[in-house]
């Protein structure tokens, strides 16, 4: 009987907790965002948030900024050592966590330029996300990349 008791008081434990949870979402969705539409709100939260930071720039209008810039190839190590951009630095997204410590060395008030391999590369854009995640906000992708670079015959470095 006692045990019968004791599952019957954790039973109303157990809803009780739930149903505080329940309230405060509901409450806190509705003070943040006007509603309680849950799904709809993090979506809009979340596309908001991200993309919003960066921007896609042509070659010469990143050029036009360069000197008051940090550019990045967002391209493995090896296309990084087989010719860059002069100046540029590499932070490879496929192994991003094994650059952390050179991320938080970047100033985060400072414009960011970030490259990969050209139109057909998302590389630079997963980067731009990620950097976001850090606080960076200043972020721009050359489109064009690598690919335009060289297009235009323009100084490489190794």
């Amino acid at each position: 009987m006692k045990e019968n008791k004791f599952n019957i008081e954790l039973i109303k434990d157990l809803v009780s907790i739930i149903l505080l949870t329940l309230i405060f979402s509901i409450v806190y969705n509705f003070i943040l965002y006007g509603n309680i539409n849950f799904i709809e709100n993090a979506k809009n939260k979340s596309s908001h948030d991200l993309k919003s930071d960066f921007q896609e720039v042509t070659i010469e209008e990143a050029q036009d900024h360069f000197n008051e810039a940090i550019v990045i190839d967002a391209r493995s190590e090896e296309n990084f050592q087989s010719g860059h951009i002069p100046g540029a630095i590499n932070i490879p997204v496929k192994n991003f966590d094994s650059y952390i410590d050179k991320i938080f060395e970047l100033p985060q008030n400072k414009l960011i330029i970030i490259y990969c391999e050209g139109i057909h590369c998302n590389l630079s854009h997963q980067l731009a996300e990620k950097l976001q995640t850090f606080g960076f906000k200043n972020l721009w992708i050359m489109y064009e990349g690598i690919e335009g670079w060289l297009k235009r015959n323009l100084p490489m470095e190794k």
